[in-house]
């Protein structure tokens, strides 16, 4: 498998990537660490994927 990583851009509301980024920072996580694990998370548990997938849809719906 190829190791090499990939960069992607996400936007956050502001209020929410300070809060987020303090939090992690506080436990002495980086970002990029954080989504790595919950993307790993989120891909084991097809579930739970489709689930929040599905929930993601439906709020971006009602805007």
């Amino acid at each position: 498998m190829n190791k090499k990583t990939k960069q992607v851009q996400v936007r956050f509301v502001p209020d929410l990537y300070s809060e987020l980024h303090g939090e992690l920072i506080k436990q002495g996580i980086y970002v990029d660490e954080f989504f790595n694990h919950l993307a790993q998370m989120m891909i084991s548990n097809k579930t739970q994927f489709k689930s929040t997938c599905s929930e993601i849809k439906q709020k971006r719906e009602k805007k």
